[in-house]
C-alpha cells in the first residue's frame, strides 16, 4: 500500500509540474478528454534528450533485510549509454524497510529501454546492511525490464559490497 501511495504522489507531482509548463487554454482539460486529439504533453518532450523511468525496488523479506541508508540506481541502455547515479530514496520518508516495494519515476537522460542497473547505497544509518531482492524498471512508452538480486548490500553479510549490478534477466 505505501509503495502504491508513493508512485501516486510521484505521478500527481509530474502532473503538477506539467501543468506549470503549458499555458496554452487547453491546459485545463484533462490529459485525455475528448476535445483534445493526442494527450497533454508529457516532461520528456519538453526537455529534449530525457524520459521518464519508473523504478521499482524490493526489499527481501529475510529478517533486518531493511536499510536506513541512502540508495542509488544507475540505469544502462541498449547502446551503453549510462544515466548519473539517481538517488532513490525520499527524504523524510523510511523507504527500503524489509518486505517493501518502493517506486519512484525518475526524469533522466533518455538511455533507451534498460538493459542493465546498478545499486548501491552509502552505508549510512544503523544497521546500513540491505537484503535487495529485485528491481524493476519502466521506460516511459518503453519496454519493462526486471532485474534480479537476491543479495545483501552489506558489509558484514556476504558477499560484503556495497554495490551490485545486473543484467535484464
Amino acid at each position: 500500500m505505501i509503495g502504491k501511495l508513493k508512485v501516486g504522489l510521484a505521478v500527481g507531482s509530474l502532473a503538477l509540474m506539467l501543468s506549470a509548463f503549458n499555458t496554452s487554454p487547453a491546459a485545463s482539460a484533462s490529459p485525455l478528454s475528448p476535445d483534445r486529439a493526442e494527450p497533454q504533453s508529457n516532461l520528456q518532450s519538453r526537455m529534449e534528450g530525457s524520459t521518464t523511468y519508473t523504478i521499482t525496488v524490493r526489499t527481501g523479506i529475510i529478517k533486518n533485510g531493511g536499510t536506513n541508508a541512502n540508495v542509488s540506481i544507475q540505469l544502462t541502455g541498449k547502446n551503453k549509454q549510462k544515466t548519473g547515479w539517481l538517488l532513490l530514496d525520499i527524504p523524510g520518508y523510511n523507504d527500503f524497510e524489509q518486505g517493501d516495494n518502493d517506486s519512484s519515476a525518475k526524469t533522466t537522460t533518455d538511455v533507451g529501454d534498460i538493459v542493465e542497473v546498478c545499486v548501491k547505497h552509502d552505508n549510512s544509518g544503523s544497521k546500513p546492511g540491505w537484503f535487495l531482492e529485485d528491481v524493476t524498471v519502466q521506460k516511459y512508452g518503453g519496454k519493462q525490464s526486471y532485474f534480479y538480486f537476491g543479495q545483501w548490500l552489506a558489509r558484514d553479510e556476504p558477499p560484503g559490497v556495497l554495490q551490485a549490478c545486473k543484467k535484464a534477466s
